[in-house]
């Protein structure tokens, strides 16, 4: 948005926002997940603490199994 004042005029200009991309998620394989510990439970079934590496690349993660 861009607000102009110019002899006493004052012009409101709006500018679309830009898409954003869209995102990707990589495909995981049951060998990229560590599991760990159940960090919760409920009626759908438990969150898991675990450990996924992908591409060399590892991270903490959160997964809900369901029942």
């Amino acid at each position: 948005t861009i607000l102009q004042f110019n002899s006493g005029t004052l012009t409101l200009t709006r500018r679309p926002k830009p898409s954003p991309e869209p995102l990707t998620y990589p495909i995981l394989e049951w060998e990229d997940i560590k599991f760990e510990d159940v960090i919760g439970e409920g009626n759908f079934g438990q969150v898991i603490k675990a450990m996924v590496k992908k591409d060399g690349i590892k991270m903490s993660a959160a997964i809900k199994m369901l029942k």
